[in-house]
């Protein structure tokens, strides 16, 4: 009779420690699978170009995984990986003095991100055609959707014929469904 007792005992002591560890991993572990720096810079510049904070979040995640000082092996830079000629593009087009070292500054890379994506915006009606225009090029994109392969209705971007950028957008796309319900 005891050892039932003691036996009943251990178990629920084992399943609380199993519940207890399970309410740890998803409190503490999960959200580093998900980073947020730079909020503040990030609702700035969603304000000022009104793009959706979860949006250019889940665009940095998948570009650089918030490191300011990122830089790929095609001479992508920063936070939202842009190519030097396409920031200085950007920047005429904005206005403002192109400095290529600035491109590692995270309120200047995520300035010229945004706006670049708010670009894409008001040239493609889809979101995912956006997202596949900045990582695969606007040019890919408007030649996809005129391809019923890839759109059904030449505006929503289905799939597209690169295979990293399918990757890209399923990335960006888990990554801002996270990103939703932290700003």
């Amino acid at each position: 009779m005891k050892l039932r007792i003691f036996n009943k005992i251990i178990f629920f002591l084992i399943v609380g420690i199993i519940i207890i560890l399970l309410i740890v991993l998803t409190i503490i572990v999960i959200p580093f699978g998900y980073p947020l720096k730079f909020k503040n810079e990030i609702n700035y510049v969603s304000k000022k170009y009104y793009i959706n904070p979860e949006i250019i979040a889940g665009v940095v995640f998948a570009e650089s995984t918030f490191n300011e000082n990122s830089v790929s092996n095609k001479g992508a830079v920063g936070l939202m990986q842009l190519m030097p000629d396409t920031a200085n593009w950007l920047c005429i087009k904005m206005g403002i003095l192109y400095d290529e070292n600035m491109l590692f500054n995270s309120l200047y890379n995520l300035e010229l991100g945004t706006y670049y994506i708010s670009y894409l915006k008001k040239k493609f009606d889809n979101l995912n055609a956006v997202l596949a225009a900045y990582n695969a090029g606007e040019g890919n994109v408007s030649e996809w959707l005129e391809n019923s392969q890839y759109s059904s209705n030449g505006k929503d971007l289905i799939t597209t014929p690169f295979k990293q950028t399918n990757s890209y957008l399923q990335k960006v796309n888990n990554a801002m469904e996270y990103y939703i319900t932290k700003f």
